[in-house]
């Protein structure tokens, strides 16, 4: 459209320049004009040639602001831990610390093995905290311990000192807590902290490596960085 609309101007004014030097042949054209009247025929070829030119398809408008595009950090590989193997274990001591991964990835690897090793032995584990359990009308309690193996759990059933009137589950169930016979509350731990917890191993059990009558000997906080909040 804009074509055409110079070039109908530019028709117009050629028209109206050349009109008088056509009815008066006699008439001497100024400079100035004849340079004029040569400069809309210039223009007039190229416009001309400019819509000859075959024309592209309308390319779609792009928005002049777009969002800037969101930078994801890959997520870190995770660290596995690699178990020793059982065959090249000494004999298992008494009051030797268990990592709580080891005694699951051996169940894992091979159950009848670790049963010769660990089954109806009393020792240390330690590990962290991924949950608890609590029934009412026991003292005892459950901590389940964090693991890499999702399909196989280590859960020692542990029972508190006879200080405690009782021992519950609060701040929705992250963390447990001692009632003293004064009724005051003592906080024993939390879930993500590390313990150590003794007592004696009944082998693989639905998926659940089960140590009963336990005592929690030590708990070391989680740390928590600035960057991991």
């Amino acid at each position: 459209m804009r074509i055409e609309r110079n070039l109908w101007l530019i028709s117009v004014l050629l028209l109206a320049v050349a009109y008088p030097s056509r009815a008066q042949d006699t008439v001497t054209i100024p400079k100035s004009r004849l340079e004029e009247l040569q400069r809309a025929e210039e223009e007039l070829k190229k416009l001309k040639a400019e819509e000859a030119k075959p024309r592209r398809p309308a390319e779609p408008e792009i928005q002049k602001e777009q969002a800037e595009p969101v930078t994801r950090r890959a997520p870190e590989p995770k660290v596995m831990r690699v178990s020793p193997q059982m065959a090249t274990l000494p004999a298992l001591k008494t009051e030797e610390t268990i990592d709580a991964i080891d005694l699951v990835n051996h169940y894992r690897a091979d159950a009848a093995a670790a049963d010769r090793r660990y089954l109806k032995k009393k020792f240390l584990v330690r590990g962290r905290i991924a949950a608890f359990e609590k029934r009412l009308f026991v003292r005892e309690y459950r901590i389940i311990f964090r693991t890499e193996d999702q399909d196989i759990r280590l859960m020692c059933t542990v029972f508190p000192p006879e200080d405690y009137k009782a021992v519950f589950k609060s701040h929705n169930g992250s963390e447990l807590t001692g009632l003293m016979p004064d009724e005051s509350r003592v906080p024993l731990a939390k879930i993500g902290d590390t313990v150590v917890v003794a007592g004696d191993c009944h082998g693989l059990r639905d998926n659940i490596v089960v140590m009963t009558g336990c005592g929690l000997r030590s708990v070391h906080p989680q740390v928590v960085s600035k960057q991991g909040q």
